[in-house]
């Protein structure tokens, strides 16, 4: 219950200091994230009618769900998203996420550059939440180079469990 709290504090902290600009509209999640330095960089994530539904009905959101919003303290937060939809405020949360974990996972994380309009995904394979995006980042050699940025969520005993990679 602790990593499930540190996770939904982790997604709040990161959710106020992003904009709030986030929308799904003709199959696609768009939305912002920043650079190592601090540039906003708009992007797009594809996803299914048939996704979306999954997820409203996926354990990991259902937990999310009932304890960001059953919380007095998140307050503030409920109130900055209140125009959205629980499903869309939980992915927009947990693409941060990604962003972020991909940043602290290079040598470089000042490097880190989504790449404007580019095209995500978020889909469902074996019951889990996937979500990837192409970035740019420097090699081992100081080289621009493309990447991409994997996370995934899943429900185990009681408990979100995520985890992380980029390549």
């Amino acid at each position: 219950m602790k990593r499930s709290n540190l996770i939904l504090a982790f997604c709040l902290i990161t959710s106020l200091s992003y904009s709030q600009d986030y929308q799904i509209k003709d199959d696609y999640f768009t939305t912002t994230l920043k650079s190592g330095v601090g540039e906003i960089i708009n992007v797009k994530f594809s996803i299914s009618a048939e996704t979306i539904n999954l997820i409203k009905s996926h354990e990991a959101f259902k937990d999310w769900d009932s304890t960001t919003f059953s919380n007095p303290k998140n307050a503030g937060y409920i109130e900055k998203n209140k125009n959205h939809a629980h499903y869309e405020t939980f992915l927009y949360s947990n693409i941060n996420m990604t962003s972020i974990y991909a940043q602290m996972d290079l040598k470089n994380s000042q490097s880190y550059l989504p790449i404007e309009g580019s095209e995500g995904m978020i889909y469902i394979i074996d019951d889990k939440i996937n979500i990837s995006f192409p970035f740019k980042a420097q090699n081992g050699y100081g080289n621009m180079i493309f990447m991409k940025a994997y996370y995934s969520m899943s429900f185990l005993n009681g408990k979100t469990e995520i985890s992380h990679f980029i390549n």
